[in-house]
């Protein structure tokens, strides 16, 4: 590989020029080399250099790119901010997987600087902290993000209720440690952020949440809660027993645990009829079709997709144990998990490390302690798997799921409160359909889908 010199940097064409015919790793070193040098604005412009580094997440695998930002928050931090944040989700990602919380402090404050401009990545990345039960990191984009996301004009109405959601489930939470300790829980601190983060759609959850977590026993099996006109208020109380159950056996956070009820239930619900026999037994094409939509080509929602078919055996363990559903329902939708976790492993073998969260959580009883081991190995291997972009590749994992279904489908997490539609990730340009530079200045800005 030719050396990096000042006067190549200054033959911009030269320099792309080696550029292009280097192998991947070396593209690497040479960005790298290339910024050891003083770069002016038209150099970085003219190369479409956030472009060529967030190309490299593909073509030379998570690290190069990784290493790369590293570097260029330091030597160009006011051209990361404006060109090549966008890539802090991944950041952030590789700090979770890693279990760094140097690089996920980072991270997280690059998306912290304007939740609202960032509104995409910023709320992918607090559903990522949630899942990984990194509750401090997540409380606090909850407080810093939701004031500008409530109240911006550019975001739907509604998009920052998981915030406040966030927020309302780790006070909860407080509030059960201090039950079980044998304190009085603060209850009116509950209302009064209640009050703060809903206003008028404040649902007193003081009066229905404080005697849950306070009650000794859980509630007995009743048979009229298949009916859906008779199970809405069951299975309120009940996500709060869920919480509590998780807490108690599994460690989790509440805020970890009422994503996962909140996925499966919603799963449940999903179109579901006042048949009584049927809420679990779904078919395979019905949970076919509720995961389709996160895992479309541009959806930012994939990680939806992999909490419902891993979070499926917690809730139906759980289920189980309360004899709210049958030993014939609960092997039912382990078998449908079992497929759809095989259909994501096949569909996302370069980026399952991402989602590598759902092993992070203590295994569910009723997985195979082995089953689980290798699974967490195939998803540690991604990361050094290199996809081949010089391919077409249709990202489309569950393609045949009918469009109406799709523009039918609200893509947010439905929390406490329903949440209107967030707005979709945009794509990052096609690297192949890079242009040669010319000497007109270019305000395009790269984003990656």
């Amino acid at each position: 590989m030719p050396a990096v010199t000042a006067d190549l940097i200054a033959r911009v064409d030269d320099w792309l020029d080696i550029y292009t015919n280097l192998s991947a790793g070396d593209r690497c070193d040479f960005i790298d080399q290339t910024l050891d040098y003083p770069l002016t604005e038209d150099f970085l412009e003219d190369t479409e250099m956030s472009i060529l580094i967030a190309e490299l997440e593909d073509r030379a695998g998570p690290a190069a790119m990784v290493r790369l930002v590293e570097k260029l928050r330091h030597v160009l931090p006011e051209f990361h901010f404006q060109e090549t944040s966008y890539v802090e989700d991944t950041m952030l990602a590789w700090g979770l997987f890693h279990d760094d919380p140097e690089q996920i402090s980072t991270a997280a404050a690059y998306l912290r600087k304007d939740p609202v401009q960032f509104a995409s990545p910023f709320l992918m990345t607090f559903r990522w902290l949630c899942l990984y039960q990194k509750r401090d990191f997540a409380a606090e984009q909850a407080k810093t993000g939701f004031s500008p996301i409530h109240t911006s004009p550019e975001i739907s109405p509604g998009v920052a209720n998981i915030l406040a959601d966030f927020l309302i489930y780790d006070k909860c939470e407080r509030l059960y440690d201090q039950i079980s300790s044998g304190e009085s829980p603060d209850a009116a601190s509950l209302s009064e952020l209640e009050d703060q983060l809903y206003g008028d759609d404040a649902m007193d959850l003081e009066e229905r949440v404080i005697p849950v977590l306070s009650s000794p026993t859980w509630p007995q099996p009743i048979s009229e809660w298949r009916d859906k006109h008779q199970r809405s208020a069951a299975l309120e109380d009940l996500r709060w027993v869920f919480l509590r159950y998780q807490r108690d056996t599994k460690k989790f956070p509440f805020t970890t645990s009422s994503f996962i009820w909140n996925s499966v239930l919603r799963f449940f619900e999903d179109g579901q009829s006042t048949q009584r026999d049927t809420y679990f037994y779904p078919t395979e094409q019905k949970l076919h079709q509720y995961l389709g939509p996160y895992t479309r080509f541009l959806s930012n929602q994939q990680d939806w997709a992999f909490t419902t078919v891993w979070g499926i055996p917690y809730v139906v363990d759980f289920l189980k144990t309360l004899g709210w559903m049958t030993p014939e329902e609960h092997a039912h939708c382990l078998s449908l998990a079992e497929h759809a976790k095989s259909l994501l492993i096949d569909g996302y073998a370069f980026d399952l490390w991402q989602y590598d969260f759902v092993h992070r959580w203590t295994p569910p009883d009723s997985v195979d302690p082995d089953g689980w081991a290798k699974e967490k190995q195939i998803f540690a291997d991604s990361l050094t798997v290199i996809r081949n972009v010089d391919r077409p590749d249709n990202n489309e994992l569950l393609d045949f799921v009918p469009e109406e279904v799709l523009s039918k489908r609200d893509p947010v997490f439905g929390a406490i409160h329903g949440l209107l539609s967030a707005k979709e990730r945009p794509a990052r340009p096609d690297p192949s359909k890079r242009k040669k530079p010319n000497k007109k200045r270019r305000k395009k800005k790269p984003h990656r889908h």
